[in-house]
């Protein structure tokens, strides 16, 4: 949202929960993913979903017999309307006569914190707590997981005992970029959303380039699944797991923009070619200076979550530019395994350890360093000043309403940029568009 007069403009950024306002040159261009209006009522277009689905059976056929199923779900750090997704796929499969007691929700946390009882009714509903056994999934619990074999690539695949005993196994989630899968969604709840560790790490770590004077493989980008070996060995892992029925919603920068179910793959790819469309903001040359918000909660919840948006917001900036970065982190940096990798001064150190010393985030840390080396990030957020100086970012203090006043001063001429909600919206030149289709 902006107003303002023929020399300024004043923007609205989301951080948290609340909302930082800021005044910025004229010239600035608010850049807004979204070719299409945002959904009004969710839940009938989720049930018009599961009647006609992208592929395979209606969902009602599809149910039939069934005598154990699974949904699984992700957890806090996601924006997947949960709790309203949940009420209309539980009304269908009693429908089916499939009682609740025949009914378990697991919660996808891949490596991410366990959310307490107060965190589970807030994104589950009270009514559901209240009617189906929830079941909080542990990565590191080898009693609740079992081994079925190896990727191509060497990954051993091991998930979560509910989804492989499970007759049915309902995947709920949202279909947003993500800076190395690709998109986030399908796949991604089972692998890594209830993976064990060792299948999470050794995924992960096929970010890394073989070469080590690379860094980051190539095809690990934002938008990109041709060729991508991590969304490649996630999706071998999920399909071994038996009759899935994936319902995933759409985002764009202001909502839900489509709901797609059905084949857990053909859906799911489906899904990815219409956010490809949505999030996707063309732009005809890299700006100067980026303002960007993660777009608030939860994209902003933690450093390892925030960090996504500003990959986006890279994207649109100069070597050497700057970017004003807004992104709270209430919750920290959100991974235990991230700071000792940020404790490195240069990329290339992270670069040269990471492929033998490889632990979780490792390249999260590495892509933190990489966009602090080739900007001036100032970063507006409730992390430790010590943190956000070894990601290699200025710290803002308090706040100002003026951008100047807290980046410095910009020429008439500098290509300004704001993205509001960064998360959803991938600036890209219209030659590295094309390399996504």
């Amino acid at each position: 949202m902006l107003s303002g007069n023929s020399n300024r403009k004043r923007v609205e950024l989301p951080y948290g929960r609340g909302i930082l306002t800021l005044d910025v040159p004229a010239q600035a261009h608010v850049l807004c993913a979204g070719n299409r209006a945002p959904i009004d009522e969710i839940q009938p277009r989720i049930s018009a979903a599961l009647e006609k689905p992208v592929s395979g059976k209606r969902f009602a056929e599809w149910v039939q017999g069934a005598e154990r199923v699974l949904i699984i779900v992700p957890d806090g750090t996601r924006n997947a309307h949960t709790a309203e997704v949940l009420s209309v796929v539980l009304n269908g499969l009693n429908a089916c006569s499939v009682s609740d007691d025949r009914i378990r929700v697991l919660i996808a946390y891949g490596v991410h914190q366990r959310m307490d009882a107060i965190e589970t009714r807030s994104l589950l509903g009270d009514e559901i707590v209240s009617r189906i056994e929830v079941v909080h999934h542990d990565a590191y619990d080898s009693s609740g997981l079992v081994h079925l074999g190896e990727t191509v690539r060497g990954t051993p695949i091991v998930l979560n005992k509910l989804a492989v005993e499970a007759d049915r196994v309902i995947l709920v989630g949202a279909i947003v970029p993500h800076y190395f899968a690709g998109f986030t969604g399908g796949r991604k709840s089972l692998c890594p959303g209830a993976a064990g560790f060792e299948t999470i790490a050794a995924n992960h770590k096929l970010t890394i380039h073989p070469d080590a004077s690379v860094g980051l493989h190539r095809c690990c980008r934002t938008a990109i699944l041709t060729g991508n070996p991590v969304h490649e060995d996630l999706l071998e892992a999920a399909k071994m797991v038996r009759n899935v029925f994936l319902i995933n919603l759409v985002l764009g920068a202001t909502g839900v923009v489509e709901v797609v179910a059905g084949d857990m793959v053909e859906a799911h790819e489906y899904g990815c070619a219409m956010a490809r469309d949505v999030m996707c903001v063309g732009i005809d040359k890299t700006g100067d200076v980026v303002v960007a918000s993660c777009g608030g909660y939860p994209a902003d919840i933690d450093l390892v979550q925030a960090h996504k948006a500003l990959r986006h917001a890279r994207e649109a900036v100069r070597d050497g530019g700057r970017i004003l970065f807004v992104a709270e982190c209430a919750a920290g940096v959100g991974s235990r395994y991230i700071e000792r990798w940020l404790e490195y001064t240069e990329p290339a150190e992270i670069a040269k350890r990471i492929r033998t010393e490889y632990t979780l985030n490792a390249q999260t840390a590495y892509s933190l360093k990489t966009i602090a080396r080739g900007t001036t990030v100032f970063m507006k957020s409730e992390l430790p000043q010590a943190i956000v100086r070894y990601i290699g970012c200025r710290s803002v203090m308090g706040w100002s309403e003026r951008l100047e006043n807290i980046i410095g001063e910009i020429s008439p001429k500098d290509r300004v940029y704001v993205i509001a909600n960064a998360a959803h919206s991938v600036p890209m030149l219209a030659r590295d568009r094309q390399k996504t289709r």
